[in-house]
């Protein structure tokens, strides 16, 4: 059985496991994208993104590239050209909190009791008819809620995430 080799041992041209050419490391049978047999560098050509849970930049983890870091504090999500909110690799966009316009609150109801018995001169919540002039309903609920934004935050797990610029 060959010893194990890390991926770079493997793809900086040491024999593959099954001693094959280690160009085809992560490209079958066929060779790197942009680079030579055995040079890993066509694997994360410019502009493909690496992520890592660790902060060391991929230039010094793989040996070759410029690297810069994106998405600090953002969650990825697919491109879908049929959704013109995702068409476009790299675009930005929502929020980590937001504050529900009325429009936005679910319909809903409230219910305003009146007592069963009271004390004073008013009858229980039956309006007088016998006066003249107009009234008004004062009935309320009062004002509830704050107002405050609410966290939309879907469930995450943080890494590093760079993209290859040079």
């Amino acid at each position: 059985m060959p010893e194990p080799r890390s991926f770079l041992q493997w793809a900086a041209g040491a024999p593959a496991p099954d001693g094959g050419d280690s160009s085809r490391v992560l490209k079958g049978d066929k060779t790197w994208a942009n680079g030579p047999a055995g040079d890993p560098s066509g694997a994360w050509p410019v502009g493909s993104i690496f992520i890592s849970a660790v902060s060391t930049n991929p230039a010094t983890l793989l040996g070759f590239g410029t690297w810069s870091t994106i998405g600090a504090g953002r969650v990825l999500i697919g491109v879908d050209a049929a959704d013109p909110d995702f068409d476009t690799a790299l675009e930005t966009g929502g929020a980590k909190t937001h504050t529900l316009t009325v429009n936005e609150m679910p319909a809903h109801t409230h219910v305003q009791a009146l007592p069963t018995s009271q004390t004073g001169s008013q009858s229980s919540g039956t309006r007088d008819t016998s006066t003249t002039g107009s009234s008004a309903d004062a009935l309320s609920t009062g004002s509830t809620g704050g107002g405050t934004a609410f966290s939309i935050m879907p469930p995450y797990l943080a890494v590093f995430f760079w993209q290859r610029t040079g």
